[in-house]
């Protein structure tokens, strides 16, 4: 977890060894510009101050969601993903990841994905569920509709995933990552050694 950019002051000093409050007249009960000034508006005072600067600090440290305004990170950004299940070959996007998993057994269609809970032009990376089998359904018709680059269905497993963008109320696949250069890599060995070797899964 990130840590909080701000850091909350502490009030120091304030009304240390007060009078009794008993009425008694005597020069300890006295009101006096320094000696209240040290006790109780000076500590105030500081805090104010610290706590001005320290939020100066920490709004440095945000993204600013103004329009037109450069945000550069130094740090990493990860996108927590959390599980969506298949409903009917549906599912709501909530957030930037999510791992899809089937309503029931092991292996299901995902048809849409709706966006009543996402920005317009929210990219998306979605993967299966651990030991899920996902079909990505290319145009299956209706909102939250998902445009592949190939117009053909996207069978998802392993650690396979896609990048969608949300424009208006489809989905636009950006990229994929799937197994092929292993699979390339690993028939080019067979063909060298003229073996055929177990099947390559992701």
């Amino acid at each position: 977890m990130a840590d909080n950019p701000f850091t909350p002051p502490s009030i120091s000093g304030y009304n240390t060894s007060p009078p009794a409050d008993d009425g008694t007249v005597s020069s300890a009960n006295k009101l006096g510009w320094s000696k209240h000034k040290d006790k109780l508006t000076d500590p105030i005072k500081t805090l104010i101050e610290t706590t001005i600067t320290n939020n100066t600090t920490a709004f440095g440290k945000v993204i600013n969601t103004d329009a037109d305004q450069n945000n550069a990170m130094a740090g990493s950004l990860a996108f927590t993903p959390s599980t969506l299940t298949i409903a009917s070959g549906s599912v709501e996007a909530k957030r930037a990841n999510h791992l899809i998993a089937a309503q029931t057994s092991t292996t299901d269609d995902l048809a849409n994905i709706t966006t009543a809970s996402v920005s317009d032009f929210t990219r998306l990376f979605i993967k299966p569920d651990s030991g899920d089998t996902i079909t990505v359904k290319d145009t299956a018709t209706g909102a939250g509709e998902i445009h592949l680059q190939n117009n053909a269905d996207f069978v998802m497993s392993g650690n396979m995933s896609l990048l969608l963008e949300r424009r208006g109320a489809d989905w636009y696949e950006l990229s994929r990552d799937e197994p092929i250069l292993p699979a390339i890599l690993q028939y080019q060995e067979q063909q060298t050694s003229g073996t055929t070797g177990p099947a390559y899964t992701a």
